[in-house]
């Protein structure tokens, strides 16, 4: 019995650790320079390892990292002569109660662009929009929230394109 309890808690361990490990599994790059359009360039590699991490990371989870990792994308972002992100306050209804969830949107919009150059109608606003409603669900602390029901009512039954079209 004895070692069985040991081994629980090894294992249990053992996956504390990965957990930890993986929020380690992004870095901002230290001195890093954002002057010229080359500087950019050679940085952006980095950002999109950094949204992803920040799309995959609960909010709830590493806020210290995560402060970080988002001053430094958007920094990259606010600056970057080959990527533009518009945003429309219509679209993020859901910000009212959840204004954390902004950020999501925005991160998952500039990463649908820098792995897309050619955008189908709505595409990166429906990946944007799916991001939030992921975020939604697997972050702890947000508020209940009617726009967010509906905008996972219309995903769910395949109407997101009629939802984004009636808030443009």
């Amino acid at each position: 019995m004895r070692n069985l309890l040991s081994l629980i808690i090894l294992i249990f361990s053992m996956c504390m650790l990965d957990l930890n490990s993986a929020a380690q599994n992004v870095h901002v790059p230290q001195n890093y320079s954002l002057e010229t359009s080359s500087d950019y360039r050679a940085n952006a590699p980095a950002v999109k390892k950094c949204l992803e991490w920040l799309l995959e990371t609960p909010l709830h989870e590493f806020p210290d990292k995560r402060d970080e990792v988002n001053a430094f994308v958007m920094l990259w972002l606010t600056g970057t002569p080959t990527l533009t992100v518009e945003t429309k306050s219509s679209l993020m209804p859901f910000i009212e109660k959840n204004e954390e969830l902004f950020y999501t949107f925005v991160h998952a919009l500039s990463l649908y662009h820098i792995k897309n150059r050619e955008v189908e109608k709505h595409a990166d606003v429906e990946f944007a929009l799916s991001e939030v409603i992921r975020m939604y669900r697997k972050s702890k602390g947000l508020s209940k929230d009617d726009e967010m029901k509906e905008l996972r009512r219309a995903r769910r039954w395949g109407n997101l394109d009629e939802w984004i079209e009636a808030r443009i």
